[in-house]
């Protein structure tokens, strides 16, 4: 298992003055207990990061499954409450957790973010994450981001089409909590920009790091019709704009149109 107790303990006494960390052998669901620890920690600490080894019913977005052999990847939930945000512009929050991922991997290789929020190594996802809110009177009252790295793992047994590790890019374990201290410096960053209101340059950083960003590339709409299209812009609230090959806009939100890779 590469991820020592030593270096997990520094990474807690780094961050003590503002996340709770809490590690677990294996739970259910980092995102399911985040929630249920959340309760106790508010107006003590700003974040609260929960953190384990295996979980037994990791999920992704819509139901799908995250697969993770115990001890090998980072698996974790991180909390707060973001009331400075007006719930129009949660998606920020999804750019911000995507940036950090990408710049926690700048060290070893380069990435690109799959909209929404996948995180790609060329053709294969690395990263992916669940964000979920509690929305108050217009405005974000609690967050929690559920994000899942392959790190260490060198072999993957289910039935998602194209999951890659990190070891498997460059050819040797790491220590995971590496990546954890360098996805908490970045993230805080971004969301220190982001209670600053500098909503303009974290969403155009998001876009730069775009998978497909640029030329034309086949997608599939729900009816499962493939077109050629252009990513056109990404806007303010997360939906995606598309230019197909007779320069036609369409529009779409989150699961109504898909990658076809």
């Amino acid at each position: 298992m590469v991820g020592q107790p030593d270096t997990l303990k520094a990474l807690q006494e780094e961050w003590k003055s503002i996340i709770q960390f809490q590690h677990f052998r294996s739970l259910s669901s980092t995102q399911s207990v985040v929630w249920e620890q959340a309760k106790a920690i508010q107006g003590s600490l700003p974040f609260l990061l929960i953190d384990t080894d295996a979980q037994t019913d990791g999920h992704g977005q819509v139901g799908t499954v995250w697969e993770s052999e115990a001890g090998k990847n980072l698996l974790f939930s991180l909390w707060c409450a973001p009331t400075f945000l007006s719930a129009d512009k949660q998606f920020l929050l999804s750019e911000c957790c995507a940036l950090a991922v990408v710049k926690a991997f700048e060290p070893y290789m380069a990435c690109t973010v799959k909209w929404p929020n996948d995180i790609y190594y060329q053709d294969k996802k690395i990263c992916g994450m669940l964000i979920d809110h509690k929305v108050m009177g217009g405005s974000l009252c609690e967050t929690a981001m559920g994000i899942g790295i392959n790190i260490n793992q060198s072999l993957f047994r289910g039935t998602s089409p194209n999951p890659v590790s990190l070891r498997q890019i460059i050819g040797h374990e790491i220590d995971r909590y590496q990546v954890l201290r360098l996805f908490l410096c970045h993230f805080m960053s971004y969301y220190s920009l982001l209670k600053s209101e500098h909503y303009g340059a974290i969403h155009e950083e998001y876009k730069s790091h775009l998978y497909r960003r640029q030329g034309l590339h086949l997608f599939a709409d729900t009816s499962e019709t493939v077109f050629r299209a252009r990513i056109a812009d990404i806007q303010m609230n997360g939906r995606i704009v598309l230019e197909d090959e007779c320069k036609e806009l369409r529009e779409y939100a989150f699961k109504e149109i898909r990658y076809v890779i």
